[in-house]
């Protein structure tokens, strides 16, 4: 693999961005493949479960400057382009990924990357809209020396523009992310019902409305949900 290189797992859209800080807006996707974590609950486990999947056929070696015009043509008729990189992880690509940020910049596009937040954003810096970092919660069935990097939080809470995002199935973890929050204090803070079905999200966020409420944060949704299931590619 060269620095030119990117393992792809999928390009998609334009369609809409299901979560976060941008849901709802037009944007076309980029995810990459490759994961350092092994959530238990992970919805995209085709990018690093090869006990499961088959690397050959989920995630292929692209040029970067292959990815940027698929991701240009498919998304040209955009009147506000946003691009949204997500994963596996996308920060254990930065190097190449930089090419494919500073191309869609260049031509006027939102570049939101959504990160797990256990890697540095390095090189990425200054170059990047929004960072959405996901820190995981034990909820993730992974211990948390793996899945909770605090220096590393903490470098992306001194980012100008950042979300954290935690994926939430009760309302007693808000404790736990409440721990969080006050070791590292972002600046904004999403709850998102952890769910891949309708009727799971809608009965999670139910019970997670009123303590978000009371805490000051926003309840997330998962909008791709809601419109098309767990299709992928959406």
């Amino acid at each position: 693999m060269t620095s030119t290189t990117l393992w792809v797992s999928e390009l998609f859209g334009p369609t809409v961005q299901g979560e976060g800080a941008s849901t709802g807006r037009p944007a076309m996707f980029l995810r990459t493949g490759h994961c350092p974590l092994r959530c238990s609950w992970c919805d995209t486990r085709y990018t690093w479960d090869w006990s499961l999947y088959s690397h050959k056929v989920e995630v292929r070696p692209m040029d970067v400057h292959e990815v940027w015009s698929a991701l240009s043509a498919a998304g040209a008729e955009l009147p506000t382009p946003l691009l949204v990189v997500t994963g596996g992880e996308p920060l254990l690509q930065r190097e190449a990924l930089l090419i494919v940020v500073e191309s869609a910049r260049r031509e006027g596009w939102r570049v939101e990357v959504e990160t797990s937040g256990v890697i540095e954003p390095g090189c990425l810096v200054g170059k990047v809209d929004l960072f959405t970092v996901s820190p995981k919660l034990a909820n993730s069935g992974m211990p948390a020396r793996r899945r909770l990097k605090i220096s590393t939080l903490r470098e992306f809470v001194g980012l100008t523009d950042h979300v954290f995002k935690f994926v939430v199935r009760h309302p007693s973890e808000l404790e736990e992310v409440e721990a969080i929050v006050a070791d590292v204090s972002p600046k904004s803070v999403v709850i998102q019902p952890e769910a891949t079905d309708n009727v799971s999200l809608a009965e999670r966020s139910r019970i997670l409305v009123e303590p978000v409420i009371r805490r000051g944060w926003t309840l997330g949704t998962r909008l791709h949900i809601t419109l098309w299931g767990d299709e992928r590619g959406r």
